[in-house]
């Protein structure tokens, strides 16, 4: 994912922003808690699709 940031643009790094908060949302509202967030700890797929996904 790394090496792929530098092509992104704006609307596709706020598309994963996006997706990132709603699955976090929908766990929160599971009563679902993670007390490791960090950025290594999140699986992009299909980053070289126009839209990757969580």
């Amino acid at each position: 994912m790394h090496e792929h940031l530098e092509r992104m643009g704006v609307d596709l790094r706020l598309h994963i922003l996006r997706q990132l908060a709603e699955t976090l949302k929908y766990a929160r509202g599971k009563r679902l808690y993670h007390r490791a967030h960090a950025l290594q700890s999140v699986l992009v797929r299909d980053v070289e699709q126009p839209f990757p996904r969580l």
